[in-house]
């Protein structure tokens, strides 16, 4: 049996083809897998009736069970996924995969589409659900409804749609839900989007590109607040509400931009030369053409008066030369009037002292490393102005290492002639540690010093997990029982766990607690539970605060 978990809850990823919004998460089976060039098409079945097409792409992020990076390569016929995709015009287009163990319940959120009480199903996110005496229907209110004026609340509600939540299990006649639950129609209408303008539809409405072939429909209406102009081609912020019709009314639409420079300011000496790029937030469709004036050329020149980005390319280059006069100066690059006259300012200092006598200088980036997930991680050492006339060596140091940091990294690195930096992988063999990676320059050059601060993250820091003592019991009618939640580490302080019925028959337990407490410095508590006399199943979920991760662990109990 497979988990499916359907919702419109994803707060970044949502995609409007032929009217049709998808945003998905569901658990499946793979059943294929074809590779051509860099796109993997990945088959997988979701129910028995159910099969679909997932394209992985460089877009998507893989997992494995506890949610280290794998390649594709990892995910082989037979595995249980968990898919996080979005729908479009050429299928789905996955964002996330990630091994999973099976489960068994669903859930599903999003707008019902179709009510049949005679035939006991409701259709929800193109999901035929049945539904059966045992179905619990609740509104808005949580006061309980039938089928029946559930269906009369979907034919009164019309074009503004009723958005539920429905919950159950998978059985050999399909999916069965368990419970449905109402909400108001600004549940989930609370929306924050980032991404490029690809084209106006109207003076009011744009389409909005959010990366990974993923697109949404903006509204702009008379009480949206502009910060900026909002122009095709730029990067925006988008604060709406979802529509009904699954377009977004913006609230607040805020002009990001289209390009940043790096650097933006830099400090120069006399006759240096200094690498600008110009790097786009997202790729364009079409060329990209920048003007770039130097205000005052004898504090610092421009090699070139204008640059193109090529399209589908995210960065071009220029350099700009000091001369020998000390000052201050700007280098601006502005794009045309098709985007709003957009532009950004390089400020540049010239400081004083005579050619080739300023101190070399050398910084890290990042300055800071706080994790290593996939074992290692990249740094760049580099001058903070100017490049290496001939090689340079720079030894490396590792000072204040905690016993528990577990890094290699080379003893000496080189700056090659023409070079402004070199790249360096630290590896590391440990999760947690910290210390300071000093980086060197030779004493005819200064003997400057840079130093690389490194604090892995804790164990007390990660993520705490939680699970019971066992995940599937049977007990008899009318029975006491205990079971063990246990946490990964030990508390360090009162910790408060949730337990909840989220599937099945709840009248099967006559007692049951609804909150435990783990005392600090413990790993483990006991839950009490009592059987009805009743027979059946139930699923309890423990769940941690979200201050501790907001994990859970389900235990499913049946009584016969």
């Amino acid at each position: 049996m497979k988990r499916i978990l359907f919702s419109l809850s994803i707060p970044f990823f949502f995609l409007l083809v032929n009217g049709w919004a998808a945003p998905l998460e569901f658990f499946a089976t793979v059943t294929g897998k074809s590779t051509s060039d860099s796109v993997t098409i990945l088959q997988v079945q979701v129910t028995p009736s159910l099969s679909l097409d997932v394209t992985v792409t460089t877009v998507t992020e893989l997992k494995d069970a506890d949610g280290n990076p794998i390649a594709i390569d990892d995910v082989d016929e037979g595995s249980t996924v968990a898919i996080e995709a979005v729908h479009t015009s050429g299928g789905f287009l996955a964002l996330e995969i990630q091994l999973q163990e099976v489960a068994e319940d669903f859930s599903i959120k999003g707008f019902l589409e179709a009510v049949n009480a005679s035939e006991f199903t409701i259709k929800i996110q193109g999901f035929t659900i049945l539904t059966d005496e045992s179905t619990r229907i609740r509104d808005e209110s949580r006061e309980a409804i039938t089928l029946d004026d559930l269906a009369a609340r979907l034919d009164a509600a019309g074009s503004s749609g009723l958005l539920a939540r429905v919950d159950g299990v998978y059985t050999d006649s399909g999916l069965l839900a368990t419970r449905i639950k109402l909400l108001e129609n600004d549940h989930f209408a609370r929306i924050s989007l980032e991404g490029v303008i690809s084209e106006f539809l109207s003076e009011d409405q744009f389409i909005l590109d959010i990366g990974g072939g993923t697109q949404a429909t903006v509204n702009i209406l008379p009480e949206t607040v502009l910060v900026g102009e909002p122009v095709a081609g730029l990067t925006v912020k988008v604060v709406g509400r979802l529509a009904p019709d699954l377009t977004v009314n913006a609230l607040r639409i805020r002009v990001l931009g289209l390009f940043e420079l790096s650097p933006d300011d830099v400090e120069m000496g006399y006759e240096e030369t200094q690498d600008v790029t110009v790097l786009l937030r997202q790729p364009l469709e079409t060329d990209l053409t920048v003007q770039i004036t130097c205000a005052d050329p004898s504090v610092a020149s421009c090699s070139v008066d204008s640059l193109t980005i090529r399209a589908g390319e995210l960065s071009g280059v220029f350099q700009v030369t000091s001369g020998t006069t000390d000052g201050r100066t700007l280098v601006t690059v502005a794009a045309g009037d098709a985007f709003g006259g957009y532009s950004r300012n390089l400020k540049i200092a010239v400081g004083e002292g005579v050619p080739g006598t300023r101190p070399t200088q050398i910084q890290w980036t990042p300055s800071v490393v706080r994790a290593a997930p996939q074992g290692h991680v990249d740094v760049h050492l580099m001058f903070k102005y100017g490049r290496a006339q001939e090689d340079i060596p720079i030894g490396l140091e590792l000072i204040d290492a905690s016993a528990d940091l577990d890094l290699q990294y080379p003893a000496n690195v080189v700056i090659q002639q023409g070079d402004n930096s070199v790249g360096i992988e630290l590896l590391f063999g440990s999760q947690a540690g910290s210390g300071k990676l000093v980086a060197h320059l030779p004493e005819d050059m200064g003997g400057g010093t840079a130093e690389l601060d490194i604090d892995l993250r804790s164990s007390s820091q990660a993520p705490m997990h939680l699970s019971w003592s066992e995940k599937k019991i049977d007990v008899a009618p009318a029975t006491d029982f205990t079971m063990t939640l246990r946490l990964s580490r030990v508390a360090e302080g009162e910790i408060l766990i949730l337990i909840t019925p989220v599937s099945g028959d709840r009248g099967v337990l006559s007692s049951m607690e609804s909150e435990v407490t783990v005392p600090a410095g413990k790993q483990t508590v006991d839950v009490p539970l009592q059987s009805s006399e009743k027979t059946g199943r139930v699923k309890l979920r423990a769940a941690l605060p979200r201050e501790f991760g907001g994990a859970h662990a389900d235990l499913s109990i049946t009584v016969k």
